[in-house]
């Protein structure tokens, strides 16, 4: 989830922050070692300049700061004016958020990214607020889809960043759902209740930061390896034939 959502523009940086010390279960592990193990993790995964980065503001705390406290923390914090804040989640924890320490307020405060997660029923009663619906992780997507995602940025400089097959998800019989559908039974709710920025599909106002991590990544990145994804771009490969005319 985290470099799909930044593939699709909806975020610029990916924050992950391993928990703190948890007092209401065991999760194996002391928290200088999650966190030393997420460093690992995301050293090993992602290359230096894709920007998922690690906070270890949990860690710091010593024990765990509960949802609502830690992004009101983030997003109060001076150092942190200029952002502006989503929580990734997959759909699957919706239904149990309110039950959450001040659940509620989180839900009504806090914007959302919800990625639909297979198997699970979205209802449009746990809904927060405030969020942006992505049906697919890309993940789960054809060959073909990555292959277009990939072929639009080298040929046209632009990202087909389009959620493919999603009328056919939205409105199809959920009986006749085929292997890869994701289940969905919102009938009326809106995709996404936070405004979209009239620019942010305008290539041009697009920072050449992004650009170039799109160019680097083919902002496929987190699906295709960095071998492969290396590999295409030594060889030229998915580049269309200049016409000889």
């Amino acid at each position: 989830m985290a470099a799909e959502a930044i593939n699709l523009r909806y975020v610029d940086e990916v924050w992950i922050i391993p928990c703190g010390d948890r007092t209401d279960k065991n999760v194996g592990a002391p928290a200088k070692d999650r966190l030393l193990m997420t460093n690992l993790l995301i050293d090993d995964f992602f290359p230096k300049d894709f920007p998922v980065k690690v906070n270890d503001i949990e860690i710091k705390n010593g024990k765990t700061i509960p949802t609502y406290d830690l992004m009101k923390q983030l997003i109060q914090d001076p150092e942190n004016k200029e952002c502006d804040f989503f929580f990734i989640v997959g759909s699957e924890l919706l239904e149990t958020m309110r039950s959450w320490d001040n659940g509620k307020e989180l839900a009504n405060e806090v914007k959302f990214i919800i990625f639909i997660r297979q198997g699970y029923v979205l209802t449009e009663v746990f809904l927060p607020k405030s969020y942006i619906i992505v049906h697919t992780t890309f993940v789960a997507s054809s060959s073909t889809d990555i292959r277009n995602r990939i072929f639009a940025l080298r040929n046209f400089g632009v990202l087909d960043i389009k959620q493919p097959g999603l009328q056919k998800r939205v409105s199809s019989d959920q009986n006749q759902s085929f292997a890869k559908m994701y289940e969905f039974d919102i009938e009326q709710a809106p995709l996404r209740t936070i405004p979209v920025d009239d620019d942010a599909d305008d290539e041009d106002s697009i920072s050449d930061e992004r650009k170039e991590l799109e160019r680097l990544y083919l902002g496929v990145y987190g699906v295709v390896p960095i071998s492969v994804i290396k590999h295409i771009r030594d060889n030229n490969l998915y580049v269309m034939e200049k016409s000889s005319k």
